[in-house]
C-alpha cells in the first residue's frame, strides 16, 4: 500500500482564532504561511458569542432561581476559564481544537478533493458527536509545509445535569453521554481512557470518510494497537451485554410470573375479604339472634317463675277460700240459713254475676298455685317483704304454725246481713 495515505489528528486546548480566519495582522507574520495560498472558513463565531449562544438561557434560568445575587453567573465563559487556570487538572477546558488531515506534505490528495473530503468528514463528526458543538471549523492548503487539513474548535458539554446550569462545559461528562468511558487501569497496564476511545473514534471516522471517497489509507501503528485493544474491549463488552440481556430477560420472566401470582393471589385475596365480610354479617347476626334468644330465655324464666309463684298463689288463695268457705258454711244464722249461701250472694250482687263466676274460674285455677309457692320461698328466703297471700287468712308462712283461726259451728243472729 505505497499509495495509501496516513490518516492523522491531533487534539488540544489551545486554539487561535486569529490564526484560523488568517487575520492579516497576525498571519503576515507567520513565515509558514503562504499569504496567495488556498483557506476556508466553514464555519466561524467568537467564542464568547459561542457560549452566549450555547449557555444563554441556561444561564437566564440558572439566575432566575438564586436568591442571592452574589451566586449569580454573570459571564459564564470566564467563570469556565478562571476554573480551568485554577487547576487544569480538575477543571474543564473552555474549548478544544482537533486538526484533521489526509497524508502529509509529501503524499496528500489535491487540495479540491481534501476539502472535499474533510468537508463531509466534518458534517459526519457533527452527526456522531452531538455534545461536541463547533463554533469553528477552517479548512487550510496555504501552509507549504503541511498537507490540507481542517481545524475544528469546539466545546464539549454535559445535558444531563442534576444541579447548576441544565447544560455545563465538561468533557467527562460529554464524552459519558456519548458513550466512552475508561477501561482497564494502570496497574495492569492495559488502561485506556474515554478521551483516548474517542479521539480513536475520530481517527477511525475520518479513515471511512476518505475511504468511501476511493481513497486508499493505513493505519498507523498506535491506531492499530489501540484499534486491537477496543476490538478486545468490544468483544468484552459484547459479551457482558449478552449476559446482560440474558439476566434482563431472565428478571422480565420473574417479573412476568410475580405479576401473574401477584393477580392470582389479588383475586385470592378479594375472594377472603369477600369471604370474611359475609362471615362478619352472619357473625354479627348471629350474635344479635344469640342476644334475642338470651334475652328470650331470660324473659322466658322470668314468666316461668312469675307462673309458678302465680299458680302457687292461687292455689293457696284456693286453700284460703277453700277454708273459709267450710267455716263459713258452719255457720248458721237463726233462720237456719247458710252464712256461705248469703255471702255468695252479697259478692254476686256487689260485683255482678260475670265477675263471680270470673272470680270462681280462677279461684278454681291450679296452676296458679305454683306462683304463689315461688312467692312463699321467695319470702322466706328474705328475697320478698311482702308477705305471701295464705298470711291474709292467719297462715305464717315463717312460723309453719296456723293461727287460732278454727271453725266452730255457730248460730249468729242475722242483724247486718
Amino acid at each position: 500500500m505505497n499509495n495509501a495515505y496516513t490518516i492523522s489528528a491531533h487534539f488540544g486546548k489551545k486554539m487561535s482564532r486569529d490564526h484560523n480566519i488568517r487575520n492579516r495582522n497576525i498571519t503576515n507574520s507567520e513565515d509558514h504561511i503562504d499569504p496567495d495560498g488556498y483557506f476556508k472558513i466553514i464555519e466561524d463565531r467568537p467564542i464568547k458569542q459561542a457560549y452566549y449562544k450555547i449557555f444563554g438561557q441556561a444561564v437566564l434560568d440558572y439566575n432566575a432561581k438564586q436568591t442571592r445575587s452574589d451566586r449569580q453567573i454573570i459571564d459564564y465563559h470566564t467563570k469556565v476559564l478562571s476554573a480551568y487556570k485554577r487547576d487544569p487538572n480538575r477543571n474543564p477546558a473552555t474549548s478544544h481544537e482537533a486538526i484533521f488531515t489526509i497524508g502529509n506534505v509529501n503524499h496528500h490528495p489535491t487540495i479540491t478533493e481534501s476539502e472535499k473530503i474533510l468537508t463531509d468528514f466534518l458534517e459526519q463528526f457533527k452527526k456522531n458527536n452531538p455534545n461536541a458543538i463547533i463554533f469553528g471549523a477552517y479548512f487550510h492548503a496555504d501552509e507549504p509545509g503541511s498537507a490540507p487539513h481542517l481545524h475544528v474548535d469546539f466545546i464539549l458539554v454535559k445535558r444531563q445535569n442534576k444541579r447548576g446550569l441544565s447544560i455545563q462545559v465538561s468533557q467527562e461528562g460529554a464524552l459519558k453521554e456519548m458513550g466512552y468511558y475508561t477501561t482497564g487501569s494502570k496497574k495492569n497496564k492495559d488502561l485506556v481512557s474515554a478521551q483516548t476511545r474517542w479521539q480513536a473514534a475520530q481517527r477511525e471516522l475520518l479513515r471511512t470518510t476518505a475511504r468511501n471517497h476511493g481513497l486508499q489509507v493505513q493505519e498507523s501503528g498506535k491506531s492499530k494497537t489501540i484499534a486491537n485493544h477496543l476490538d478486545t474491549e468490544i468483544y468484552k463488552r459484547t459479551t457482558k451485554l449478552k449476559n446482560l440481556d440474558q439476566k434482563i430477560e431472565e428478571k422480565k420472566m420473574w417479573a412476568e410470573n410475580a405479576k401473574s401470582e401477584a393477580e392470582k393471589n389479588k383475586k385470592e385475596l378479594s375472594e377472603i375479604l369477600r369471604t370474611k365480610q359475609e362471615l362478619d354479617i352472619e357473625i354479627q347476626m348471629k350474635k344479635a339472634n344469640l342476644e334475642e334468644i338470651t334475652k328470650i330465655k331470660k324473659k322466658n324464666k322470668e314468666l316461668r317463675e312469675e307462673n309458678t309463684f302465680l299458680k302457687k298463689s292461687i292455689n293457696i288463695l284456693q286453700e284460703s277460700i277453700d277454708l273459709a268457705e267450710s267455716c263459713f258454711k258452719t255457720y248458721f244464722l237463726k233462720n237456719k240459713e247458710n252464712l256461705w249461701n248469703i255471702f255468695k250472694q252479697k259478692l254476686s250482687q256487689t260485683f255482678g254475676s260475670k265477675k263471680y263466676e270470673r272470680y270462681n274460674i280462677i279461684r278454681h285455677d291450679t296452676e296458679l298455685n305454683e306462683k304463689l309457692a315461688q312467692h312463699e320461698r321467695d319470702y322466706l328466703e328474705g328475697e320478698r317483704r311482702d308477705p305471701p297471700p295464705t298470711l291474709l287468712f292467719g297462715y305464717d308462712a315463717k312460723t309453719d304454725n296456723e293461727s287460732d283461726f278454727h271453725c266452730e259451728e255457730l248460730t249468729i243472729e242475722n242483724k247486718n246481713l
